[in-house]
């Protein structure tokens, strides 16, 4: 219930418990009161309405769901905050990913298009033979030990052709779970590709700072989608992926991102 209001408050909350024994002997109980984490900062609705996501936490919000999914995992790191864009962006990601590998684990799916036999008997040796080919063909002038250095290379990236990206292993788990993505399948893409850039050194810059929010208001967004679809819900939430607006959920249209 608290993972679904936090949401709905827009921060985290957590509660606890301990119990004091000695040996077989119970001696007392410690229970700590719901308390929230940092300020709220947007909420799913309104505080005072809270009635449609109290149904959804006690009907659709179940521990199976909860554990087979990881929405307990993500729905706390969706609340870790930062002042820096660059981190934002990196954590939504983050929780995104660990969704993508909660699903494939529920599936029993893998992040490759082919098993890794069908791979390795059917794929891996017409590549291996195509690269000796390559590396046979080279100008001598190139120096043995950049081609060795190449023949390296290539060989140590063979694995890695049989592997899904994380984009593409992110939009197999929306297509299966029915999560409405309509409009945002470019933004989805240059917020990740973004992503990337960062994670690898390039950093931003003053001027980009408008791109970085505009990515991390689509990955939250998309977040959001991904829970309200995986607990059933219907109804009205609130949006920020363009300023604070009340919207339907399901969406009836495709979303536009405003520029």
């Amino acid at each position: 219930m608290l993972e679904v209001l936090s949401l709905v408050e827009g921060r985290f909350f957590t509660a606890g418990a301990r119990d004091l024994r000695v040996g077989d002997r119970w001696v007392r109980s410690e229970i700590w009161e719901p308390s929230p984490r940092g300020a709220a900062a947007e909420p799913l609705w309104y505080s005072l309405d809270l009635l449609p996501f109290v149904e959804v936490a006690a009907r659709g919000y179940t521990e199976t769901l909860r554990e087979s999914r990881g929405l307990d995992v993500a729905i706390e790191s969706f609340f870790a905050h930062s002042s820096y864009l660059e981190v934002k962006l990196v954590t939504v990601q983050t929780t995104l990913e660990y969704l993508v590998g909660a699903f494939e684990r529920a599936n029993a799916l893998s992040g490759s298009v082919l098993s890794k036999d069908e791979f390795t008997q059917h794929v891996r040796p017409k590549m291996e033979a195509a690269i000796d080919e390559v590396i046979r063909g080279l100008p001598t002038e190139i120096g043995e030990s950049s081609i060795k250095r190449a023949e390296e290379l290539f060989d140590a990236k063979l694995g890695g052709l049989n592997a899904l990206t994380i984009r593409e292993r992110l939009f197999r788990m929306l297509g299966s779970d029915g999560v409405p993505y309509a409009g945002l399948e470019l933004p989805i893409r240059d917020a990740i590709r973004t992503r990337g850039g960062t994670v690898h050194g390039r950093g931003t810059s003053p001027g980009q700072s408008s791109e970085y929010v505009r990515h991390i208001a689509v990955l939250r967004e998309l977040v959001k989608r991904i829970f309200l679809t995986l607990v059933g819900y219907k109804g009205r939430y609130i949006s920020y992926l363009n300023g604070s607006e009340d919207v339907d959920f399901p969406p009836t249209t495709a979303t536009v991102v405003k520029p």
